[in-house]
Protein backbone atom coordinates (compact mmCIF):
# COMPACT_ATOMS: atom_id res chain seq x y z
CA UNK A 1 0.00 0.00 0.00
CA UNK A 2 1.03 3.80 -0.63
CA UNK A 3 0.27 6.06 1.73
CA UNK A 4 1.06 9.96 1.47
CA UNK A 5 1.01 12.00 5.01
CA UNK A 6 1.12 15.39 5.75
CA UNK A 7 3.04 16.62 9.15
CA UNK A 8 4.93 13.70 8.60
CA UNK A 9 7.68 14.70 11.38
CA UNK A 10 5.35 15.67 14.29
CA UNK A 11 4.59 12.98 17.09
CA UNK A 12 1.05 11.16 15.73
CA UNK A 13 3.63 11.68 11.90
CA UNK A 14 6.58 9.64 12.85
CA UNK A 15 4.96 7.07 14.98
CA UNK A 16 2.44 6.56 12.09
CA UNK A 17 5.33 6.39 9.27
CA UNK A 18 7.36 3.92 11.15
CA UNK A 19 4.66 1.87 11.79
CA UNK A 20 3.99 1.92 8.05
CA UNK A 21 6.94 1.61 6.98
CA UNK A 22 7.89 -1.19 9.42
CA UNK A 23 5.20 -3.45 7.44
CA UNK A 24 6.55 -2.83 4.22
CA UNK A 25 4.50 -0.12 3.14
CA UNK A 26 5.41 3.11 0.94
CA UNK A 27 4.69 5.94 2.67
CA UNK A 28 5.18 9.67 0.96
CA UNK A 29 6.18 12.47 3.07
CA UNK A 30 3.96 15.27 1.98
CA UNK A 31 5.06 19.08 2.37
CA UNK A 32 2.32 21.74 3.46
CA UNK A 33 1.60 22.90 0.21
CA UNK A 34 1.48 20.03 -2.13
CA UNK A 35 0.44 19.42 -5.71
CA UNK A 36 -1.17 17.00 -7.48
CA UNK A 37 1.57 14.53 -8.57
CA UNK A 38 2.43 14.18 -5.07
CA UNK A 39 -0.94 12.48 -4.47
CA UNK A 40 -1.78 10.72 -7.69
CA UNK A 41 -1.88 7.15 -7.59
CA UNK A 42 -1.53 6.90 -3.92
CA UNK A 43 -3.96 4.63 -1.32
CA UNK A 44 -4.83 6.74 1.22
CA UNK A 45 -3.87 10.15 2.71
CA UNK A 46 -3.20 11.37 6.46
CA UNK A 47 -3.43 14.69 6.99
CA UNK A 48 -1.94 15.53 10.05
CA UNK A 49 -0.52 18.78 9.60
CA UNK A 50 -1.16 21.88 11.90
CA UNK A 51 0.63 24.90 14.19
CA UNK A 52 0.82 23.28 18.16
CA UNK A 53 -2.12 24.32 19.99
CA UNK A 54 0.56 24.60 22.95
CA UNK A 55 3.35 25.56 21.18
CA UNK A 56 2.78 29.22 22.33
CA UNK A 57 0.72 31.56 23.93
CA UNK A 58 -1.98 32.67 21.80
CA UNK A 59 -1.74 36.13 20.37
CA UNK A 60 -3.63 37.50 17.80
CA UNK A 61 -1.95 36.71 15.08
CA UNK A 62 -0.58 33.03 16.51
CA UNK A 63 -4.78 32.31 16.52
CA UNK A 64 -4.38 32.90 13.00
CA UNK A 65 -1.41 30.32 12.55
CA UNK A 66 -3.27 27.64 14.50
CA UNK A 67 -6.11 28.22 12.51
CA UNK A 68 -4.23 29.24 8.82
CA UNK A 69 -1.97 25.85 9.34
CA UNK A 70 -4.60 23.71 9.27
CA UNK A 71 -7.39 25.17 7.28
CA UNK A 72 -5.28 25.96 4.39
CA UNK A 73 -3.32 23.64 4.39
CA UNK A 74 -6.04 20.39 4.08
CA UNK A 75 -8.03 22.89 1.63
CA UNK A 76 -4.61 22.65 -0.62
CA UNK A 77 -4.43 19.04 -0.09
CA UNK A 78 -8.36 18.60 -1.25
CA UNK A 79 -7.65 20.43 -4.13
CA UNK A 80 -4.67 17.94 -5.37
CA UNK A 81 -6.61 15.07 -4.82
CA UNK A 82 -9.42 16.57 -7.26
CA UNK A 83 -6.49 17.54 -9.51
CA UNK A 84 -4.66 13.50 -9.43
CA UNK A 85 -5.39 11.66 -12.52
CA UNK A 86 -5.74 8.38 -10.17
CA UNK A 87 -7.00 10.04 -7.20
CA UNK A 88 -6.37 8.70 -3.15
CA UNK A 89 -9.29 5.98 -2.29
CA UNK A 90 -9.63 7.78 0.82
CA UNK A 91 -8.36 11.07 3.04
CA UNK A 92 -8.05 10.28 6.81
CA UNK A 93 -7.80 13.94 7.83
CA UNK A 94 -6.67 15.36 11.85
CA UNK A 95 -9.39 17.36 13.89
CA UNK A 96 -9.72 17.46 17.35
CA UNK A 97 -12.22 16.84 20.38
CA UNK A 98 -12.15 20.41 21.25
CA UNK A 99 -15.16 20.56 18.82
CA UNK A 100 -17.40 19.89 21.32
CA UNK A 101 -16.02 22.64 23.56
CA UNK A 102 -15.75 23.09 27.42
CA UNK A 103 -18.84 20.71 28.50
CA UNK A 104 -18.19 19.78 32.32
CA UNK A 105 -19.44 16.04 33.14
CA UNK A 106 -21.66 15.64 29.65
CA UNK A 107 -20.93 12.65 27.75
CA UNK A 108 -19.82 13.25 24.04
CA UNK A 109 -19.99 11.24 21.45
CA UNK A 110 -19.53 11.42 17.61
CA UNK A 111 -23.38 12.61 17.33
CA UNK A 112 -23.01 15.61 19.55
CA UNK A 113 -23.37 18.96 18.61
CA UNK A 114 -20.63 21.22 19.02
CA UNK A 115 -19.45 23.72 21.21
CA UNK A 116 -18.63 27.41 21.45
CA UNK A 117 -15.09 29.38 21.15
CA UNK A 118 -12.14 29.50 19.87
CA UNK A 119 -10.89 25.86 18.88
CA UNK A 120 -14.17 24.58 18.45
CA UNK A 121 -14.73 27.09 15.59
CA UNK A 122 -10.98 26.03 13.90
CA UNK A 123 -12.20 22.42 14.03
CA UNK A 124 -15.42 23.18 12.21
CA UNK A 125 -13.39 25.40 9.74
CA UNK A 126 -10.70 22.50 9.84
CA UNK A 127 -12.98 19.55 9.30
CA UNK A 128 -15.35 21.17 6.31
CA UNK A 129 -12.08 22.09 4.64
CA UNK A 130 -11.53 18.38 4.65
CA UNK A 131 -15.32 17.57 3.30
CA UNK A 132 -14.73 19.11 0.51
CA UNK A 133 -12.96 16.43 -1.16
CA UNK A 134 -14.80 14.31 -3.62
CA UNK A 135 -13.27 10.58 -1.85
CA UNK A 136 -14.54 9.74 1.28
CA UNK A 137 -13.36 11.40 4.50
CA UNK A 138 -12.85 10.54 8.09
CA UNK A 139 -12.44 13.02 10.46
CA UNK A 140 -9.69 11.90 13.03
CA UNK A 141 -11.01 13.94 16.29
CA UNK A 142 -7.59 13.09 18.52
CA UNK A 143 -8.00 13.08 22.13
CA UNK A 144 -4.66 13.86 24.39
CA UNK A 145 -1.80 11.97 22.79
CA UNK A 146 -0.29 10.43 25.42
CA UNK A 147 3.56 9.93 24.61
CA UNK A 148 7.03 10.47 26.33
CA UNK A 149 8.77 11.42 23.27
CA UNK A 150 6.30 14.22 23.23
CA UNK A 151 3.20 16.61 23.95
CA UNK A 152 1.57 17.17 27.38
CA UNK A 153 2.68 13.61 28.82
CA UNK A 154 6.33 15.03 27.66
CA UNK A 155 5.82 18.47 29.35
CA UNK A 156 4.42 16.88 32.27
CA UNK A 157 6.92 14.42 32.99
CA UNK A 158 9.96 16.84 34.05
CA UNK A 159 7.95 18.20 37.01
CA UNK A 160 6.44 15.01 38.05
CA UNK A 161 10.20 13.44 38.65
CA UNK A 162 11.33 15.99 40.57
CA UNK A 163 7.86 16.09 42.59
CA UNK A 164 6.05 18.89 41.33
CA UNK A 165 3.22 17.49 40.09
CA UNK A 166 0.25 19.32 40.65
CA UNK A 167 -3.52 18.77 39.59
CA UNK A 168 -4.95 21.93 37.39
CA UNK A 169 -7.45 23.90 38.47
CA UNK A 170 -10.19 22.40 41.03
CA UNK A 171 -8.77 18.85 39.35
CA UNK A 172 -11.88 17.99 38.36
CA UNK A 173 -12.13 18.65 34.36
CA UNK A 174 -12.53 15.30 32.14
CA UNK A 175 -8.83 14.46 30.14
CA UNK A 176 -10.09 12.41 27.30
CA UNK A 177 -6.95 10.97 26.00
CA UNK A 178 -5.09 8.24 24.23
CA UNK A 179 -1.77 6.21 24.23
CA UNK A 180 0.37 6.64 20.80
CA UNK A 181 0.39 3.07 19.73
CA UNK A 182 -2.90 3.33 19.79
CA UNK A 183 -4.18 6.17 18.35
CA UNK A 184 -1.63 4.85 15.36
CA UNK A 185 -3.54 1.63 15.52
CA UNK A 186 -6.80 3.59 14.91
CA UNK A 187 -5.70 5.43 12.50
CA UNK A 188 -3.99 1.92 10.10
CA UNK A 189 -7.99 0.85 11.20
CA UNK A 190 -10.21 3.45 9.71
CA UNK A 191 -9.18 3.68 5.65
CA UNK A 192 -12.75 3.33 4.69
CA UNK A 193 -14.61 4.86 7.66
CA UNK A 194 -16.07 8.02 6.93
CA UNK A 195 -17.51 11.08 9.15
CA UNK A 196 -16.38 12.16 12.62
CA UNK A 197 -14.11 9.53 14.48
CA UNK A 198 -13.17 10.14 18.35
CA UNK A 199 -10.18 8.97 19.02
CA UNK A 200 -9.99 8.75 22.82
CA UNK A 201 -9.58 5.59 24.70
CA UNK A 202 -12.62 4.44 26.14
CA UNK A 203 -12.30 5.73 29.58
CA UNK A 204 -11.61 9.32 30.27
CA UNK A 205 -10.34 10.82 32.97
CA UNK A 206 -10.43 13.63 35.35
CA UNK A 207 -7.59 15.45 35.75
CA UNK A 208 -7.00 14.67 39.68
CA UNK A 209 -7.23 11.23 38.80
CA UNK A 210 -4.55 11.66 35.75
CA UNK A 211 -2.27 13.40 38.58
CA UNK A 212 -2.57 10.71 41.06
CA UNK A 213 -1.89 7.75 38.53
CA UNK A 214 0.61 9.70 36.96
CA UNK A 215 2.85 10.64 40.11
CA UNK A 216 1.81 6.86 41.94
CA UNK A 217 3.71 5.42 38.32
CA UNK A 218 6.98 7.38 38.91
CA UNK A 219 7.02 6.54 42.53
CA UNK A 220 6.33 10.45 43.69
CA UNK A 221 3.94 12.38 45.67
CA UNK A 222 1.67 14.95 43.83
CA UNK A 223 -0.02 17.25 46.39
CA UNK A 224 0.08 20.22 44.90
CA UNK A 225 -2.38 22.63 42.86
CA UNK A 226 -2.26 25.36 40.11
CA UNK A 227 -5.16 27.72 40.73
CA UNK A 228 -7.20 28.33 37.21
CA UNK A 229 -6.38 32.01 37.50
CA UNK A 230 -2.43 31.41 37.66
CA UNK A 231 -2.68 29.01 34.27
CA UNK A 232 -5.09 31.65 32.40
CA UNK A 233 -2.65 34.65 33.33
CA UNK A 234 0.56 32.72 32.31
CA UNK A 235 -0.88 30.72 29.37
CA UNK A 236 -4.10 33.07 28.04
CA UNK A 237 -5.92 30.84 26.01
CA UNK A 238 -3.80 27.95 26.33
CA UNK A 239 -5.08 26.78 29.41
CA UNK A 240 -8.21 25.86 28.01
CA UNK A 241 -6.16 22.65 27.18
CA UNK A 242 -5.84 22.02 30.73
CA UNK A 243 -8.77 23.37 31.81
CA UNK A 244 -11.74 22.61 29.84
CA UNK A 245 -13.59 19.27 30.84
CA UNK A 246 -14.26 16.96 27.82
CA UNK A 247 -15.98 13.31 29.01
CA UNK A 248 -15.40 12.03 24.77
CA UNK A 249 -16.06 8.35 24.18
CA UNK A 250 -14.97 6.89 21.18
CA UNK A 251 -18.34 5.10 20.20
CA UNK A 252 -17.17 4.84 17.00
CA UNK A 253 -14.26 2.92 16.93
CA UNK A 254 -15.86 0.30 19.64
CA UNK A 255 -18.49 -0.28 17.52
CA UNK A 256 -16.16 -0.84 14.80
CA UNK A 257 -14.20 -3.53 16.66
CA UNK A 258 -11.19 -1.73 17.34
CA UNK A 259 -9.61 -3.49 20.41
CA UNK A 260 -7.52 -0.85 22.79
CA UNK A 261 -3.96 -1.80 23.84
CA UNK A 262 -4.47 0.77 26.85
CA UNK A 263 -8.18 1.24 27.89
CA UNK A 264 -7.34 3.05 31.43
CA UNK A 265 -4.62 5.73 32.15
CA UNK A 266 -3.38 3.67 34.58
CA UNK A 267 -2.18 0.76 32.47
CA UNK A 268 -1.20 3.73 29.96
CA UNK A 269 1.39 5.11 32.25
CA UNK A 270 2.48 2.05 34.12
CA UNK A 271 5.12 1.53 31.82
CA UNK A 272 6.77 5.04 32.81
CA UNK A 273 7.76 3.67 36.36
CA UNK A 274 10.25 0.93 34.62
CA UNK A 275 11.75 3.99 32.85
Amino acid sequence: MKVAITGSSGLIGTALRESYEGDGHTVVRLPRQVDRSQVDGVDVVVNLAGAGIGARRWTRSYRDVILRSRVDTTSALVTAIGEARRPPKALLSASGVSYYGDRGDEVLTEDSVGGAGFLPSVVRQWEAAAAASDIPVCHLRFGLVLSAAGGVLAELLPLFRAGLGARFGSGRQFWSWICLVDAVRAIRALPGAQGPHNITAPEPVRNDEFTRVLASALGRRAVLRVPGWSLRLALGGVAGDALDSLRVLPNRLVEAGFRFEHETVATALEPLGTR
